[in-house]
């Protein structure tokens, strides 16, 4: 059965969650998530008398996957990220994946360190020594629970949750940063 403009509507209010939640997944940014399931549904509707209803909500994951990796494609033109410096394990990631650059814009190093104390000094005191002893030392998580008297479970446990923290406290610090560069 082909689909006609009274189903459209319907299909959007039934997939659209789905869709961008998909694409949420993998572009880790609403804007981006959200204009990429804007172009799955207006290409649903500009070829909405060719479809049929049986195959839909694949084509849509289809569409949606494709529509990804042109996102993807474009936001490769963009270089650079704001990180803490080329030791931090995982705390530039979280930048890289939201915030992208040109190649002329550029935040000076001394700004970067300035934001990384900040973000750090912010920390509790448990969490600086957790940090000191996974980003700065680099050990293991068994000589980490030795030292603390704690389970590798739970070294395991609070580096993540202060991985959380920091990535959030990095976007938070760094957005400031980046719209006015941006801005520029």
């Amino acid at each position: 059965m082909l689909i006609d403009e009274s189903r459209v509507i319907e299909i959007i209010k039934e997939h659209y969650q789905s869709i961008y939640s998909f694409c949420f997944s993998y572009l880790k940014c609403d804007a981006d998530a959200k204009d990429v399931t804007q172009d799955v549904f207006i290409l649903m509707m500009e070829k909405s008398e060719a479809l049929n209803d049986e195959n839909l909500k694949a084509w849509l994951f289809e569409v949606a996957s494709r529509k990804i990796k042109v996102k993807f494609r474009e936001l490769k033109k963009y270089t650079g990220c704001v990180c803490f410096d080329d030791d931090t394990c995982e705390i530039p990631d979280c930048v890289n994946d939201v915030y992208f650059f040109e190649k002329e814009d550029e935040i000076d190093d001394e700004t970067i360190l300035e934001k990384k104390e900040e973000i750090l000094s912010r920390l509790k005191p448990k969490e600086q020594i957790m940090y000191d002893y996974v980003y700065v030392k680099k050990m293991h998580y068994s000589d980490i629970a030795e030292e603390l008297g704690v389970t590798e479970k739970a070294v395991n446990v609070r580096a993540f949750r202060l991985r959380k923290k920091i990535k959030e406290m990095v976007k938070a610090a760094f957005l400031t940063l980046i719209l006015l560069v941006l801005s520029l």
